[in-house]
């Protein structure tokens, strides 16, 4: 929420953050930032949310002593997330290289009955290790995102109560 933000760049009034916003809202776009409705002590309030790079952007327009800190925090989460979208392509692209160069050698001519079934046998293993190492990743982040999310949340009805 922006005054959460406003708070961890060290404004005396964290509603700043809503200002700085308007000021360029032409420079976001809505990956960076959007509302929602949330109830607060029984009443509908929206809120701005804004995403990593929407924070960041506040961070540049901010001039605060912690606005510098706050630019690299940002950076370097923006960068782990990167890094495991890079890793995951990285891993799914060997597997995928790894399928291609087995259905090769399936298809070649000098493959022999034996070949052919083993050839199958450790697709078909391949596939199941592909399948429950992406469940396993998957249900590793889930729980780390929503630990974090429940985090937020916390902060977010402390700061609003």
């Amino acid at each position: 929420m922006a005054s959460q933000i406003g708070a961890a760049l060290g404004y005396a009034r964290p509603d700043k953050i809503n200002s700085i916003y308007q000021s360029h809202r032409d420079e976001f776009t809505n990956t960076m930032t959007f509302t929602t409705d949330l109830v607060v002590q029984g009443q509908n309030r929206q809120v701005r949310v804004f995403s990593l790079r929407g924070c960041h952007l506040l961070a540049m327009f901010s001039k605060t002593p912690v606005a510098k800190e706050f630019r690299h925090w940002v950076l370097d989460l923006i960068e782990r997330q990167n890094s495991v979208v890079r890793e995951n392509r990285t891993t799914e692209n060997n597997i995928r290289s790894a399928v291609r160069q087995e259905l090769a050698a399936l298809a070649s001519e000098s493959a022999t009955d034996t070949n052919v079934q083993d050839m199958r046998n450790l697709i078909a293993a391949l596939m199941n290790n592909i399948i429950d190492g992406r469940v396993k990743n998957q249900y590793r982040h889930l729980v780390d995102e929503n630990a974090a999310l429940k985090e937020k949340l916390a902060a977010i009805k402390k700061a609003v109560a």
